[in-house]
């Protein structure tokens, strides 16, 4: 199982620590709702037991609720959810093929396994994460507004994120996979892997070592890399959200958002509120595997052959400037 996958150690720990207790909700079912500009912009559908429901339409209350594996399929793949939340338990086991159709059918929607940490429902984890479900929450463990306001705003970046990810994708091919896991990771959290030294922790390597191997893969620069990943996930927030970009800049680490429009116009050649435009959103993918790519490198010559339009949004930073 790769580095991106969620870890079962920890929660089965947990779990262990109460299991003669029941499950830990003490405090938990206090916690207010998340706030509508965080998931406002998220569709979110789920297929749940009437336990984890109650807990979880308390956390996202405009959560569209499906009561059966097949109409949560159909729903997820017709109105482009971008966020599913399901028990694999449910139906006699044949949510879990339900959700294993919906991988194949929609890749980028983010799916989350939502169950109470039993042995029953181990296969079924196990069986969905061959297939690439890796994010779990375990009920009474993890299931809070915090942990569900992260897969919501993972789920509404999903898009963004997989697009430059697929033009890095022959860079990221070259790399020792434990690298190229780490990098998928930094940009599906990049609040998690906010730096150099915290990428090269998550791959298992040295500072240095990461700087030769991404070289060697044609990527120009470690710092710039995770930069890139942050500047994904705020132009995001900033396209589809309510939030000022003093809230988006604080929300990611930024020490003020005169530093996040900066690297913004260095990495893009956009200032942050030019990704209104759905045409400059689209562009960004592009822009940015541009930027990450060395100019010597062959294996991404895929993402410099861009229409004339795409390359002129990229190069007006000299102008804008």
């Amino acid at each position: 199982m790769s580095s991106r996958t969620q870890s079962l150690g920890s929660h089965d720990r947990g779990a262990a620590a109460g299991a003669h207790a029941g499950p830990r909700t003490r405090g938990l079912d206090r916690q207010p709702p998340l706030p509508r500009r965080e998931f406002a912009s998220a569709s979110v559908a789920c297929c749940l037991s009437p336990e984890l429901l109650q807990r979880f339409r308390a956390r996202v209350p405009t959560a569209v609720v499906a009561h059966h594996p097949d109409e949560l399929l159909e729903l997820a793949i017709t109105q482009g959810v971008r966020l599913v939340v399901a028990d694999p338990h449910l139906a006699e086991g044949r949510c879990v093929q339900s959700l294993i159709k919906l991988r194949e059918a929609c890749p980028t929607t983010l799916i989350v396994v939502y169950t109470s940490l039993r042995a029953s429902v181990m296969s079924d984890v196990v069986e969905l994460a061959r297939h690439g479900v890796h994010d779990i929450v375990i009920y009474g463990t993890d299931d809070t507004s915090a942990r569900f306001g992260e897969l919501l705003e993972r789920g509404a970046a999903a898009p963004l994120t997989s697009a430059v990810l697929r033009l890095l994708e022959s860079n990221l091919g070259q790399m020792r996979p434990a690298l190229a896991d780490a990098i998928g990771e930094m940009f599906d959290s990049p609040r998690k892997l906010a730096s150099v030294h915290q990428l090269a922790a998550a791959a298992g390597t040295t500072r240095r070592s990461l700087y030769r191997h991404l070289t060697a893969a044609g990527i120009e620069s470690p710092r710039l890399l995770v930069v890139a990943a942050r500047i994904v996930r705020a132009a995001q927030m900033l396209a589809h959200s309510r939030m000022s970009i003093r809230d988006i800049a604080r929300s990611l680490g930024f020490s003020k958002p005169d530093i996040m429009t900066l690297q913004f116009v260095s990495l893009t050649g956009l200032r942050p509120r030019q990704l209104k435009d759905p045409d400059r959103l689209s562009a960004l993918p592009h822009i940015i595997a541009g930027r990450l790519i060395s100019v010597g490198d062959t294996t991404g010559s895929h993402v410099t052959a861009l229409p004339q339009g795409i390359r002129a949004l990229g190069q007006s930073r000299r102008r804008q400037l």
